[in-house]
């Protein structure tokens, strides 16, 4: 297997004395999807903030695409986040005044895609996630499911290697959280790595395989 990213070792503290991951190892691979399930408080949005190269590790090592982050510049850390990682998060942060379509190439724009890419990498991502008939749709006017299938999208346009989900069902009923956690197992089964942070343990049980963090501690889920 491929890892995309890889941590070996790694310690974050907090002043005045909390440790939110005790010695950590993790490898992230292609074509996988990853739980983290854990307890509230537990370490789990750190380990995603560290996989996402939010945070830097007071102790050990982190590599993505095979890149010692030691020592990287945030420059250099905002390449690595643009070029290989993309984030699908419990609330849409969709922007209320654009269409879909718009939402999905404002964040392209961000990201520096040529104006004359972006429309049609807007359009085969909603498309991707059954949204072809929705593209002019503001997200008043779209569902919980469909709002959140318009996020997934725009994480998917930005062409990443680790698509890195906090909780992305937490807002959704059942029967539309179910499918949206078929759609991002789909994404990995089509080569993407994706990891899901989430307190469902159902939904962890479909994934590849878990790990669950405890008082900052990571091991496999049983």
């Amino acid at each position: 297997m491929t890892s995309e990213i890889t941590l070996r070792g790694v310690w974050k503290r907090y002043p005045p004395s909390t440790v939110a991951l005790r010695d950590a190892d993790v490898d992230v691979n292609a074509g996988e999807a990853l739980a983290i399930v854990g307890p509230s408080g537990s370490g789990k949005s750190t380990l995603l903030a560290m996989l996402g190269l939010l945070e830097a590790p007071d102790e050990g090592q982190r590599t993505i695409a095979g890149v010692d982050t030691a020592g990287a510049s945030e420059r250099e850390l905002t390449r690595l986040r643009r070029e290989h990682l993309a984030f699908v998060f419990q609330a849409f942060h969709l922007v209320d005044h654009l269409s879909a379509r718009e939402n999905v190439e404002h964040a392209l724009a961000i990201r520096g895609v040529p104006s004359r890419l972006r429309r049609a990498r807007a359009e085969q991502a909603l498309d991707s996630v059954g949204l072809s008939h929705r593209l002019d749709a503001r997200p008043p006017t779209l569902s919980g499911g469909e709002r959140q299938r318009v996020a997934i999208a725009r994480a998917l346009a930005a062409q990443p290697r680790v698509l890195l989900c906090d909780e992305p069902t937490g807002n959704l009923d059942t029967a539309t959280a179910s499918a949206v956690l078929e759609l991002l197992l789909a994404q990995a089964g089509s080569g993407l790595a994706v990891v899901i942070v989430t307190h469902d343990p159902g939904l962890a049980a479909k994934c590849s395989r878990a790990l669950r963090v405890v008082d900052g501690q990571v091991g496999h889920a049983s």
